[in-house]
């Protein structure tokens, strides 16, 4: 599993050479490279969406929208932590060490149970494809969760 498009692109360019094919213009390679990785995420995007059950999905996307109340909500729905969502707040750091960065470690703990993602959900994915999904999804905003089709952004 490769997820440098330039060292994909060398890929394709040694296997036409292994082949005795001549290679396609550097231009045409990168697009073909591109469309071949957009092809896939979308392949991988639907394939982690179907294996998730409706109210898993429900769940994930009021994680990411976080205008549910939910347990550390105040009585009005909005969020705690001053309106950000849930999923910002999972992200955050836990801070110095003591007793409420512990409970608030747990709650975050609980949140991420509640979702009950399936045990082998990644099960067939290499681990490098996961963590470089997982620390694309750490960067980003709610906002632009928010503007994706959901497969993507419940993949993210």
């Amino acid at each position: 599993m490769e997820l440098s498009r330039d060292r994909l692109a060398a890929a394709v360019v040694a296997r036409c050479r292994n082949d005795h094919i001549e290679p396609p213009a550097p231009g045409q390679v990168r697009r073909l490279v591109g469309k071949a990785v957009k092809d896939f995420e979308k392949r991988f995007c639907r394939s982690t969406m179907d294996r998730l059950s409706h109210a898993t999905r429900s769940r994930l996307e009021d994680l990411v929208a976080g205008d549910g109340p939910e347990e550390g909500a105040d009585g009005d729905g909005a969020t705690a932590g001053g309106g950000r969502s849930h999923f910002t707040e999972l992200k955050t750091d836990p801070g110095a060490p003591g007793s409420e960065s512990l409970l608030a470690e747990v709650n975050k703990l609980e949140r991420v149970r509640r979702l009950e993602l399936p045990a082998d959900l990644f099960a067939d994915v290499s681990e490098k494809l996961v963590d470089a999904w997982r620390a694309r999804a750490s960067k980003e905003y709610p906002a632009n969760l928010e503007r994706m089709k959901p497969p993507r952004r419940l993949t993210r």
